[in-house]
C-alpha cells in the first residue's frame, strides 16, 4: 500500500485504469471466443443440413433406379429403358452429394456402397440382374444412409433445427415406404399372385409408413402439412390411401392385383 501512495497521481490513474480494463478484456475475449463457436456451430449446422438434402435427394433418386431395374427384370422393356434413362439422374445425385462432403471436409464412408450400383447395372444390361441380391444391396444401402441422416439431426444442439431435421428425416422414411410398397404391388400386379411372403412384408412396410407419417406430423410445422397435404389430395395418392386404409381395417376384399395401376406414380411424387 506505501508503494501505491507514492506513485504520482499519472501512475495511480494508469493503474486504476488497468484494473478496470482487466475485467473489460476479460468480457470482450470471452465474447467473441462464444459467437466464434456459435458462428461455427451454425456453419456445421448448415453443413449437416445441406448433407442431409443431398442424401435424401440421392435416396429418392436411387429409388427410382431400383424400382425400374427391378420390374425390367420381369420383362419390360419399357421399363429397361426408363432405368437406362434414370442412370444419369442417379448418378448426378451422387456427385452432389459427394461435393457437399468434399466442401464440408465430411466423411461419409458408406457412400462407397453406391458403387456396387454399377456392377448390378452392367448384370441388367445383361439381363441377368439377381434381384433377391439387388434388393438385400439396395435394402442395406437406404437404411445406411438413412441412418446417417438421423446422426446428423441427433447431432445439432439447436432444439428447433434437430426438430425439423427429425421431421425431414421420418418424411424421406415415409417415402421409402411407399416407394417399397409401391415396388411390392408392382410385381403383384405383375404375376397376379400375393404368397403369404408377400402379405407379411407389405404389412410390415404399411406400419413403418404409418409410424413414419405420424412421427413427421409429430415435428413438422403448419407449412409442412400444408405441402404435404397438397400431396395426399391428389387422386394417385388417394387411390393408394383408400387400399392401405381398407387393408388396415382388416375390411379390404379386394385383391392387390385389381388396384389400379396407376396407383404406382404416387410414390414418385411423395
Amino acid at each position: 500500500m506505501k508503494l501505491i501512495r507514492n506513485l504520482r497521481i499519472r501512475d495511480k490513474l494508469l493503474l486504476l485504469l488497468l484494473l478496470l480494463l482487466i475485467p473489460l478484456i476479460y468480457f470482450v475475449t470471452t465474447t467473441v471466443q462464444r459467437e466464434l463457436r456459435a458462428t461455427a456451430e451454425l456453419n456445421e449446422v448448415a453443413a449437416q443440413l445441406r448433407e442431409s438434402a443431398a442424401i435424401s435427394a440421392y435416396v429418392h433418386e436411387f429409388q427410382k433406379e431400383r424400382a425400374r431395374l427391378m420390374a425390367a427384370e420381369q420383362d419390360s422393356a419399357a421399363y429397361y429403358r426408363e432405368a437406362l434413362q434414370q442412370r444419369e439422374r442417379t448418378d448426378v445425385a451422387e456427385q452432389q452429394l459427394q461435393q457437399e462432403l468434399d466442401d464440408a471436409n465430411h466423411q461419409f464412408a458408406d457412400l462407397a456402397l453406391a458403387q456396387g450400383l454399377r456392377q448390378y447395372r452392367r448384370d441388367s444390361d445383361k439381363g441377368q440382374l439377381n434381384v433377391e441380391d439387388f434388393r438385400i444391396y439396395s435394402a442395406d444401402l437406404l437404411n445406411r444412409f438413412l441412418y446417417k441422416i438421423d446422426e446428423n439431426a441427433t447431432g445439432i444442439s439447436n432444439v428447433t433445427l434437430s426438430r425439423d431435421l427429425i421431421g425431414f428425416t421420418n418424411l424421406v422414411k415415409t417415402k421409402i415406404q411407399l416407394a417399397r410398397i409401391r415396388s411390392q404391388m408392382a410385381r403383384t400386379i405383375e404375376v397376379g399372385q400375393f404368397s403369404i411372403g408377400e402379405y407379411g412384408a407389405f404389412t410390415a412396410q404399411k406400419e413403418l409408413y404409418y409410424t413414419y407419417l405420424n412421427d413427421f406430423k409429430r415435428y413438422a410445422t403448419m407449412q409442412e402439412l400444408a405441402a404435404a397435404r397438397e400431396l395426399t389430395n391428389t387422386q394417385d395418392y388417394q387411390t393408394l390411401a383408400a387400399f392401405l386404409y381398407c387393408w388396415n381395417a382388416t375390411q379390404c376384399k379386394t385383391s392387390p392385383a385389381m388396384i389400379p395401376g396407376k396407383y404406382l406414380n404416387c410414390s414418385q411424387k411423395a
